[in-house]
């Protein structure tokens, strides 16, 4: 992955943002903005959810463990599921989600950039605030760079 930002940067590109949510350790470009959405997204989310009980589906359940450390910095440790956005018809997310409101979840978090604004509303009978990833990056960025 550092030799891609490598020839992207040798390219031409000034900004470069990685199009998944999981962690990626010592990513470094010389000179363009490198964007990593795992470094933004817990900030936001925790700025939005404050004190109250998060819950966050990642696509794959293997992910769960190693995603507890990227989560650690909210109020209360995160409630977590797994559905994955590319291949679990749309009751399967809305089942996980249910899963995470019973367990208490006050917000969801859908944790993977393969998540759409489609995701987003089949958990919309939950009756909770869903955090789509790739629009918090979005906003984010627009911040930046408007």
């Amino acid at each position: 992955m550092q030799q891609a930002l490598f020839a992207l940067e040798d390219s031409g590109c000034d900004a470069i943002l990685l199009l998944c949510t999981g962690t990626f350790a010592g990513l470094a470009c010389r000179r363009a903005w490198l964007v990593e959405p795992d470094h933004l997204i817990p900030g936001i989310v925790r700025g939005r959810v404050e004190r109250r009980q998060v819950g966050v589906i990642v696509p794959i359940a293997g992910q769960i463990d190693s995603e507890r450390e990227k989560w650690r910095g909210l109020a209360r440790p995160p409630l977590f599921a797994a559905a994955s956005p590319y291949s679990d018809p749309p009751a399967a997310l809305l089942a996980a989600g249910a899963g995470l409101k019973q367990q208490g979840a006050e917000a969801i978090v859908l944790d993977c950039i393969g998540f759409t604004e489609r995701h987003r509303g089949a958990l919309k009978p939950l009756g909770v605030p869903v955090i789509l990833s790739n629009a918090a990056v979005a906003g984010a960025l627009g911040e930046l760079f408007a």
